[in-house]
């Protein structure tokens, strides 16, 4: 497995000497394949976690630096999924299915955005070139993929029943006062929020005290103990 417990320090100078050694850079040169794009696309878009194709009622994207670095990606799912078949769909309706793809770490990492930058200095030292390639590459590396129903996650469901209509979703239509706050290079959420087939509220920024980004952070780490392994297939995976 790749080693990934290396400081940022150490992960920018590999990246960079890599990038300065000529038989990568000639592979990566002739190739337009964009593996750092593909793999959000297969990986990380929360709208591939659920097999049945459905918008998930809620999505939590997690991106690191300006360059969107993947730290983690979150799908919840109300009621059925797929895998529910005969007895199981009798008793599935409330549920709240969370899945998650992290990139995995050895250790605590620094900052979150390191998860991501050794994953794609991974990539890069793989030399992927096609899809299959980059797939094959995800699994070996073995990205972090877990499922929980949060409905049974007592943390989690503390934070949704604190504010169970996500009040902080209102917008302040007239300028505020005093200086505004400044985030140079912030880690990025993308927050998305589907009340039903015909509402959605998407937040995208950096975690901004009282913002929805700063709650969705907050959500995904009060799901933190109750991760378990996915027993579905992950979405580098399918097709």
């Amino acid at each position: 497995m790749y080693d990934k417990k290396l400081p940022l320090l150490s992960v920018t100078l590999c990246i960079f000497a890599a990038v300065l050694s000529s038989p990568a850079q000639a592979q990566h040169a002739d190739n337009d394949y964009d593996y750092r794009e593909r793999t959000r696309e297969l990986a990380f878009d929360p709208q591939r976690f659920f097999p049945e194709g459905t918008r998930p009622w809620m999505e939590i994207i997690y991106s690191g630096d300006d360059y969107g670095f993947p730290v983690y990606s979150i799908a919840i799912q109300k009621g059925c999924t797929s895998d529910d078949t005969g007895e199981a769909r009798r008793n599935c309706g409330n549920r709240l299915i969370a899945r998650m793809v992290r990139a995995p770490f050895d250790g605590e990492p620094l900052r979150p955005r390191n998860r991501g930058q050794v994953l794609f200095g991974y990539l890069f030292d793989e030399g992927v070139g096609d899809d299959l390639a980059l797939r094959d590459a995800l699994a070996r590396y073995q990205l972090e993929w877990l499922e929980t129903d949060v409905s049974g996650c007592e943390p989690a469901m503390a934070l949704l029943e604190a504010d169970p209509v996500l009040s902080f979703f209102a917008t302040q239509l007239t300028p505020s006062e005093g200086i505004p706050q400044l985030a140079l290079h912030a880690d990025k959420i993308r927050f998305v929020h589907r009340g039903s087939y015909l509402s959605e509220t998407t937040y995208y920024g950096w975690a901004a005290p009282e913002s929805p980004g700063e709650w969705a952070v907050q959500f995904a780490q009060s799901l933190e103990a109750c991760w378990r392994p996915a027993s579905s297939i992950a979405p580098w995976e399918r097709d």
